[in-house]
């Protein structure tokens, strides 16, 4: 076996290489990297990951989990080889996940204390962010650490991560005296669209809620030190923000706070393959500690501090990072590129080779070991992919020319870094090679360096740091400039819808890997043919049989939006909030080859129901939009037209649909009563979709249509409110099954315990989108209709209940 030894500088992620030949089981008598370390590595790393994908953990407390660690650890320690201490460390990796995931269990707060009134002590820890509500009203998001709370027997929660009023801005370490209402962490469940609890998880954030207002929030005296590095950050931003050039995002540049960057801009980051370029990743990570470096060298050439000079520049490095990865918050990139600088550095200081593959393995060990939740985020393996891509490419293809070499590293990340984009975000961009060329050097050369400058700076000569800030803050806003005219003069889309399975994209990366080996022709065509998994995706796939109809109440949290589509058309009865269009609308039509609607039918205003309008416009091809009554047409393009009662059309032979309310003309009372009102026949099988009419307007339904309103299926007007779903109105549809589409512990009573009663009392079946996930029903021509309950699908134990 032979081994990988990177010199030079490691935190930028790539080095000289030098080949070592091991020596006694070991590479070089300076490295000393034994093959059953790396072993033994690897095997705690699988025992750390593989408990994720389990549908459920044994039910034991923490301790037992850590006594079973300890027994674990031992045996992984056992000297020689075998399979009793990969085994041991198997089961290592086994017992710490499952013993952060009962420690998480018995942090979470109990399901008796949602949305209730809790009084606590608490103090601000990291940045607040500045955020607006679904009113557009400004407000700050917050993590909390819990120091005392009441009623007792709410108690668990640790962390928590609440909304808090804009009359009051946060400053980090503050302790407050106030009132909380919150909730569990629960993530929306849909077929190709990502669980928000994996992130909740992956921060360590126990409960979600608001401050509120029935308790008066009170500053405690006394602030927390430790809180000092935050509240550094919070006044960089504010510098920041100080009418200075593309402010936004010279603050995520320089203390990772991504909130003051517009929708559009971060949109348009992402089209291009760039957005890694406005976190603080391990990139700049590592031209912060090359200019350290460079400092521990200037340095290193004074009088009598010659002979220090390898010392300076590795601390220098070191201490850069270290201040830097800081004002990023320890994220998960910044972590992974600080753990290995850190392993480098060390072995630096003691005259040792640092073995760069070795360091990337602790990196990834000392990031899961203190949360294997961390794994859940996308951070995590495009950050570790991406390095580990480099270190591939450098062993096989290290001796290549200096130009070429980078060149081949560029390309070949860009390249593993497409099927990557398809697991998380659905999509790649086509322009990110060449983007990634042009900006990354223009960002390590003209951005980084003068935002870095300025940061050193502001404490002692402000006006001398607004200066570099706006240097830098000049140049961002040119490359906004320039992105924002070679998108109107693109022929064509700079993204490419993709959805491909986990298998897919192992094959695909796999592929990659191989073609990067000294193969022959023949070999090297074989190995090209596992990246057919990358061009499946081009031809657009419905995921529906021939004949088959699906309908698809998805889980958008407290609103609506609901799927009908077979394998050429598709309609979708309201978008959900903003966050539902992004989060989850598009990714599920992203992943079932739906690129252009047919129809789109917005049932009131409401930001819930018709809140994500702008972004599926933006994103798909939408051949009619069909408003409902308090909706103004002027405020869309295309073809767009108001939902009348009576207006039909049809898909072909069994397939129909029907307007029924609101009438031509009308005014309704109300914005819920306007809610467009329409019935689907699929098959013989009629769905009802009622919008938020309320009880008076079904009375009004019933009165006109009567009979004609009966439906085999029904999702439950106004999300099951106390003022719908009336025993008229029941009688009238006749449904055999409801759903209701609304958030878990939602501030609303969504549905209410009358109306639940209501339907049980006709013997009707109830689906919930908030415990059952996306519930879907595919309807074939003279078959049963078969339900999916996605969160029964695939289940994880992190979902939570």
């Amino acid at each position: 076996m032979q081994g990988l030894c990177l010199t030079g500088h490691p935190g930028a992620g790539m080095g000289r290489v030098r080949y070592v030949e091991p020596v006694d089981g070991h590479y070089d008598d300076l490295g000393r990297v034994s093959p059953d370390v790396i072993e033994r590595g690897l095997a705690l790393l699988a025992g750390l990951l593989l408990p994720l994908l389990a549908p459920a953990l044994p039910p034991v407390s923490a301790a037992v989990w850590l006594y079973g660690a300890l027994l674990a650890a031992l045996a992984a320690c056992l000297r020689g080889s075998g399979p009793r201490p990969l085994l041991g460390a198997v089961l290592l990796g086994l017992c710490v996940t499952g013993g952060h995931a009962a420690r998480w269990a018995e942090r979470e707060l109990p399901a008796a204390c949602e949305r209730e009134l809790l009084s606590v002590v608490a103090r601000v820890t990291g940045l607040p962010e500045a955020v607006q509500n679904t009113r557009d009203e400004p407000l700050y998001r917050v993590t909390l650490s819990l120091e005392r709370l009441s009623p007792a027997r709410c108690r668990g929660p640790r962390t928590v991560e609440v909304y808090w009023p804009a009359a009051l801005p946060p400053v980090p370490g503050e302790a407050w005296a106030l009132g909380l209402r919150l909730r569990r962490p629960w993530g929306a469940v849909n077929p190709g669209a990502w669980n928000a609890r994996a992130g909740h998880l992956a921060r360590g954030v126990h409960a979600l809620g608001s401050v509120s207002a029935a308790i008066t929030p009170q500053r405690r005296p006394q602030r927390d030190k430790g809180g000092a590095v935050d509240r550094w950050r919070q006044r960089f931003a504010g510098a920041l923000d100080r009418e200075l050039p593309a402010a936004g995002l010279l603050r995520a540049l320089a203390v990772a706070d991504r909130s003051a960057i517009g929708a559009a801009d971060w949109a348009r980051f992402q089209r291009f393959g760039v957005a890694h370029l406005l976190v603080i990743s391990g990139l700049h990570v590592g031209m912060v500690a090359g200019l350290g470096a460079l400092l521990g060298a200037a340095l290193a050439r004074l009088p009598g501090w010659g002979g220090q000079a390898p010392r300076l520049l590795a601390l220098g490095a070191l201490v850069s990072a270290t201040l830097y990865t800081a004002l990023a918050g320890w994220s998960i990139p910044t972590t992974r590129a600080w753990v290995m600088l850190a392993c480098s550095m060390a072995a630096s200081l003691a005259g040792r080779s640092a073995w760069a593959p070795l360091n990337l393995l602790l990196a990834a060990l000392a990031v899961l070991l203190l949360n294997p939740f961390s794994a859940l985020s996308p951070g995590f393996w495009l950050s570790f992919a991406a390095v580990a891509s480099l270190f591939w490419l450098s062993h096989w293809r290290g001796r290549a020319a200096g130009a070429s070499r980078l060149g081949l590293a560029h390309l070949f990340i860009c390249l593993v870094m497409f099927p990557l984009g398809a697991v998380w975000f659905g999509a790649a961009s086509l322009v990110a090679p060449l983007a990634n060329a042009l900006l990354v050097p223009l960002t390590a050369v003209a951005v980084v360096p003068p935002v870095l400058a300025g940061i050193l700076l502001w404490p002692v000569q402000p006006m001398l740091a607004t200066c570099f800030w706006q240097a830098a803050g000049r140049v961002l806003e040119l490359v906004l400039s320039v992105m924002q005219r070679a998108e109107t003069l693109m022929p064509i889309p700079l993204t490419l819808p993709l959805q491909m399975s986990p298998g897919a994209v192992l094959l695909a990366v796999i592929g990659l890997g191989l073609l990067v080996l000294p193969l022959d022709w023949p070999r090297r065509l074989a190995c090209s043919l596992l990246l057919l998994p990358l061009l499946l995706p081009l031809r657009e796939h419905r995921v529906a049989g021939a004949g088959a109809v699906h309908v698809l109440a998805l889980d958008v949290g407290q609103g609506t939006a609901v799927l009908i589509h077979d394998q050429r058309r598709a309609l979708l009865y309201d978008t959900g909030s903003p966050w539902a269009a992004r989060s989850v609308v598009l990714p599920v039509l992203r992943g079932r080859g739906i690129r252009r609607l047919d129809q789109l039918v917005l049932s009131h205003g409401d930001a819930d129901h018709a809140g994500g309008v702008g972004d599926l416009e933006a994103a798909l091809e939408i051949d009619r939009l069909l408003l409902g009554a308090d909706l103004p047409s002027a405020a869309f393009d295309g073809a767009v037209s108001r939902c009348r009662a009576g207006h039909s059309w049809s898909w072909g032979p069994g397939i129909w649909f029907r307007i029924l309310a609101p009438a031509p003309g009308e005014v309704p009372a109300s914005r819920n009563a306007g809610s467009c009102v329409l019935q689907a026949s699929l098959w013989g099988q009629r769905w009802l979709l009622a919008g938020d009419i309320d009880a008076r307007r079904e009375r009004a339904l019933v009165d006109y249509w009567g009979s004609a309103l009966g439906s085999q299926w029904l999702l439950a007007p106004h999300h099951g409110s106390a003022s719908s779903s009336s025993w008229a109105w029941l009688k009238a549809v006749r449904p055999r099954q409801v759903v209701y589409s609304h958030g878990r512990a939602n501030p609303f009573g969504h549905p209410a315990a009358s109306v639940v009663a209501r339907y049980a009392a006709r013997d009707i079946v109830s689906y919930s989108t908030a415990a059952q996930g996306a519930v879907e029903w595919v309807i074939e021509p003279a078959a049963r209709p078969r339900l999916v309950a996605h969160r029964q699908l695939a289940r994880r134990f992190w979902w939570g209940r």
